[in-house]
C-alpha cells in the first residue's frame, strides 16, 4: 500500500511470491521508504539526490535495488539507470546482476480497515 501525504506516501509491501522463478525480491529493499521526486528528496542517501540522479519519482533508500519508474532511454548511462532490477538469488545459483528492463507494471491495491 501507499501511505498518506503526511507520511510522504510511504510504501508498504506485502509478501513476494517468486514461484519457480530465480528472481530476487529487489522491491523489498524499498519497503517503508518515503516517496521522492526530482524536486523533493526523501531518500536516505546523503551523497546524492536519488530522484534527481535517476530521473523521477520512486521510493528511494540509498538509492535503489529496483527502479520501475526509470526512463528506458537512459539505460545506456549505467546499469543503474533506466528500468532496473537488482537480481541475486537466495540460493546463490546466479551471480548478482543488474537487469535492464524495457517495461514494467506495478499494481497497487487498496487495503481496507487499516
Amino acid at each position: 500500500s501507499v501511505g498518506a501525504e503526511e507520511e510522504d506516501f510511504k510504501l508498504t509491501i506485502g509478501a513476494f511470491e517468486s514461484g519457480d522463478s530465480e528472481v530476487f525480491d529487489a522491491l523489498a529493499y524499498h519497503n517503508s521508504k518515503p516517496f521522492s521526486t526530482y524536486d523533493r528528496d526523501n531518500s536516505q542517501y546523503e551523497y546524492a539526490h536519488c530522484g534527481n540522479k535517476y530521473g523521477g519519482g520512486w521510493w528511494f533508500g540509498r538509492c535503489h535495488h529496483a527502479l520501475l519508474t526509470g526512463d528506458p532511454s537512459t539505460a545506456h548511462e549505467s546499469k543503474l539507470h533506466g528500468i532496473t532490477w537488482y537480481n541475486k538469488t537466495p540460493r546463490g545459483s546466479q551471480p548478482k546482476e543488474w537487469l535492464s528492463l524495457t517495461h514494467a507494471v506495478m499494481m497497487i491495491r487498496p487495503t481496507f480497515g487499516q
